[in-house]
């Protein structure tokens, strides 16, 4: 996939960052030189304010964590949530191998770590206990979705 943004050099500041994040997953440290290492196709990509990151229904096996700025995420044209700085989206395309379910756009300058697939896939590998933190994710995220929309799954 183009990405919309502009790509950015990766400081050692980006991949602690990174570490910090993935090693709540685990029970082991993740070094960061481990991470740069492994995950060699892992880019940084900022933004505008009102850039649209990703759109719902296009294909995508990015996943993207917010290194600074913050996004709206919406479908058909109803926000679904504000994230920001550390938080991360397009888990549920990345995961589960389906279009994307919603746009995320900008509310003010951003860059994101972009996580391609085989490296999503090696972390995977490196850390089990990301999958099941993502897919608990997942399940929070559609249930407040469906809070927003007034709609019940019970």
């Amino acid at each position: 996939m183009a990405h919309k943004g502009t790509p950015l050099a990766l400081a050692h500041e980006h991949w602690a960052q990174l570490s910090a994040f993935f090693g709540v997953f685990g029970k082991k440290t993740l070094d960061a030189a481990m991470l740069a290492a492994a995950l060699p196709k892992i880019r940084l990509f900022a933004y505008p304010k009102d850039a649209q990151i990703v759109d719902e229904d296009e294909p995508g096996r990015e996943m993207y964590l917010i290194i600074s700025g913050s996004v709206s995420v919406s479908r058909e044209g109803t926000v679904l949530a504000s994230l920001g700085r550390g938080d991360i989206f397009g888990e549920i395309s990345a995961l589960m191998a389906t279009p994307r379910q919603a746009t995320v756009t900008t509310t003010m300058p951003c860059e994101t770590l972009v996580i391609d697939e085989a490296s999503f896939a090696t972390l995977r590998e490196t850390l089990p206990e990301l999958t099941l933190a993502l897919q608990e994710q997942i399940i929070r995220r559609m249930d407040e979705i469906a809070r927003k929309k007034n709609l019940n799954f019970g």
